[in-house]
């Protein structure tokens, strides 16, 4: 029992690494964007979007952009989950 208990546990290191270097970039490309031009767009929009238009930003294609960048990464972090879930729970049908 204890053997097979170390081997699960060894299974879930790579599942693990993923997950970690998965989260250590996205927080890294969240505080880089913070910094750009684009950011600056995101926060002024956040302020306020009428003032924001009116400085010339476009807000329909900068929150366009928003939304597939935040579906990429929730995409991204299903797919590592998917992984990890079938194949640790491969017996479990649900």
């Amino acid at each position: 029992m204890r053997c097979a208990k170390r081997q699960a546990e060894n299974r879930l290191v790579p599942a693990y690494c993923r997950t970690l270097a998965l989260v250590a970039a996205m927080r890294g490309a969240t505080l880089w964007v913070g910094q750009t031009r684009y950011g600056l767009a995101l926060r002024s929009i956040k302020d306020d979007e009428e003032a924001a238009g009116a400085f010339g930003i476009d807000t329909l294609r900068i929150k366009r952009a928003d939304l597939v960048a935040s579906a990429a990464m929730a995409g991204l972090t299903g797919g590592i989950y998917g992984a990890y879930s079938a194949w640790t729970r491969s017996w479990d049908p649900w």
